[in-house]
């Protein structure tokens, strides 16, 4: 009822989201995901699906783009593949401390 066009999978298809995104990304958002091996994918915004809550009137959501944070922490897209292995991914459990530290780091400015 409002044009929105979710896809979902029931196997990994981080590559063909990334690829969706990047073909399609004048009417693409962002990529909203547990997996944050879309930052190393290049997507220009990542939303963290456990982030999202509702309210009556609001949406909040966290979520990352790509550009700010390679300017934030003044990182190479090479250090990218190391920033999700600490944020969590496929294989490896989100580190939390890891985490709140970049959270405030990010906030702060």
């Amino acid at each position: 009822s409002l044009g929105v066009a979710v896809y979902y999978a029931q196997i990994d298809a981080d590559r063909e989201m990334a690829g969706y995104y990047r073909l399609y990304k004048d009417r693409v958002f962002a990529v909203c995901s547990n997996d944050s091996d879309f930052l190393i994918f290049e997507c220009p915004k990542y939303v963290e699906m456990t982030s999202i809550q509702f309210t009556a009137d609001k949406l909040y959501l966290h979520g990352y783009q790509h550009q700010s944070l390679l300017q934030r922490f003044q990182i190479g897209a090479r250090h990218l593949p190391q920033l999700a292995a600490i944020m969590g991914c496929d294989v490896l459990p989100r580190s939390t401390s890891y985490i709140t530290m970049i959270q405030r780091l990010y906030k702060s400015q």
